[in-house]
């Protein structure tokens, strides 16, 4: 299973950061300036605030290993309960449409497989809105009239696959 390693940036304590401290100071000291005084007591230093970022950073960072780490868990656990064959499909489809290597991201494409949303078809994976499009789409094509089916084919928007099946259209009309 491929996953994107996250990196980890300790914190860094930096001018600019210091010098947004002191303007936050300052603007909730103007917010009250009836209290200024009282406000300026209860403030921190900058490296009291500085010291209780950097604790703060290193929490957080934590956390979000902890929390993508169970969330790899869970994808692993989701995953082993399916099939060989449909595992062996999600994957090649979830690799072949280049989503973000996360397992939370991973999580949610999973479940919408497991719900419905995307479906096996001949071995693969594809999306059941792609496939109700052309479904709705071939149902559009027979119900045109040949006049219609005519001047669609010669309608320089019409390129492909899509192109394709009005002639096959036209051809099975004709008889051919």
């Amino acid at each position: 299973m491929k996953f994107h390693k996250k990196g980890r940036h300790p914190f860094r304590d930096t001018p600019r950061k210091r010098s947004y401290i002191l303007i936050r100071q300052r603007k909730e000291r103007e917010k009250f300036p009836l209290f200024a005084d009282e406000i300026a007591e209860g403030q921190r230093t900058q490296d009291e605030e500085m010291a209780d970022r950097a604790v703060r950073w290193t929490r957080a960072e934590a956390e979000t290993r902890s929390r993508h780490a169970r969330e790899w868990i869970i994808v692993r656990r989701m995953l082993k309960l399916l099939p060989d064959h449909e595992r062996h499909a999600f994957l090649r489809y979830y690799y072949r449409v280049r989503f973000p290597l996360d397992g939370g991201y991973m999580r949610s494409v999973l479940r919408t497989f497991l719900d419905g949303r995307l479906v096996m078809l001949d071995g693969e994976v594809v999306a059941q809105s792609h496939l109700n499009f052309l479904a709705d789409r071939a149902r559009r094509i027979l119900d045109m009239d040949d006049a219609e089916l005519l001047r669609r084919i010669q309608s320089p928007y019409a390129t492909g696959e899509y192109l394709d099946l009005l002639r096959a259209e036209r051809a099975r009309r004709a008889g051919l």
